[in-house]
């Protein structure tokens, strides 16, 4: 029983989590303000989870060690693997931001 509540779930909340990331690429094609500075917070959120990472890698994972039910290995090397390029794209985008304001990929005159 538990492992169908679980499945069940885990599938309602990816559907509703890439239903999130449709929007926001359909926004950010449109160049919606408030979603530039949406996925800006997203991935300002996203560099506590890079620190986390590199805490645990400093320590030799005594963070998720002291943990009762371990994460898989592979969701561990796609966070070590995701957290650098979040972390680029977030300051890419809040150099674009500073230096032409939002949606900074527009020419300048």
């Amino acid at each position: 029983m538990m492992n169908t509540v679980m499945s069940a779930t885990l599938w309602v909340e990816a559907i509703f989590f890439v239903a999130i990331a449709v929007v926001a690429i359909l926004r950010a094609w449109k160049r919606w303000t408030w979603t530039y500075y949406g996925i800006l917070v997203v991935l300002g959120i996203g560099l506590t989870g890079l620190a986390f990472n590199l805490i645990n890698i400093l320590l030799g994972g005594s963070i998720t060690a002291r943990q009762t039910i371990q994460p898989p290995m592979w969701s561990e090397a796609v966070s070590y693997i995701r957290g650098p390029i979040d972390a680029a794209l977030f300051v890419w985008m809040l150099v674009a931001l500073i230096r032409r304001g939002p949606w900074g990929l527009r020419r300048v005159s």
